[in-house]
């Protein structure tokens, strides 16, 4: 059961979190750009995340729906690793509105589970996504096109390195977003843990 006593609508999000060591990595390498004079709000390092599927505000009983939805979902989805494949905007550079890190690794296997998801809470009620899943993680959100030629000139010239480390995707995460004058906190509301992988032997 999910604690939802806290308010009557709870805005929500699931998500894959990241261990602390990786968001520091994170940090580090995008610290460069961040120095740049771009018109960019920057999501703070405590927060990074992979965003499977955002709710909007959800009643208790919707809540309820998707902790049901997803506790029967994920015994059934087994644990998976991902790596990074670069920085990028969206939708385009010439209207820059994300920056963001993408994703290597089993990247197909992240696919599948977002699209399982997604048919699994449609059937609980929950509307489909309308945009295509493109897996990333949020560092920041343009609130100009300001000196982007310097962000373009940068990602060109500084390849990612390879000591961020891995994300192993162990588990899913129903999180609560609450919007503060400091900017956005977050709380797990309940966590769902996929199969652990099958040894060779097995």
């Amino acid at each position: 059961m999910v604690d939802t006593s806290v308010q009557k609508k709870t805005r929500s999000f699931l998500a894959i979190l990241l261990p602390d060591a990786v968001k520091k990595a994170i940090h580090q390498v995008s610290s460069p750009f961040r120095k740049l004079p771009l018109d960019v709000k920057w999501v703070e390092e405590r927060n990074y995340h992979l965003t499977l599927k955002f709710f909007g505000s959800l009643t208790a009983s919707e809540i309820q729906r998707v902790h049901d939805t997803l506790k029967q979902l994920t015994p059934d989805v087994e644990q998976f690793s991902l790596s990074y494949g670069g920085f990028g905007v969206f939708p385009n550079l010439m209207r820059p509105r994300v920056v963001w890190l993408g994703l290597a690794g089993e990247v197909e296997r992240l696919i599948q589970l977002y699209t399982k998801i997604e048919e699994k809470l449609f059937t609980a009620g929950f509307p489909r996504e309308e945009k295509k899943f493109r897996p990333h993680l949020t560092l920041g959100r343009f609130r100009s096109n300001a000196n982007i030629d310097l962000f373009i000139k940068f990602v060109n010239e500084n390849p990612l390195p390879d000591h961020i480390g891995n994300i192993n995707v162990d588990e899913l995460h129903l999180m609560e977003s609450r919007l503060t004058p400091g900017g956005p906190h977050y709380t797990s509301l309940a966590a769902y843990p996929l199969r652990k992988k099958s040894s060779a032997r097995e």
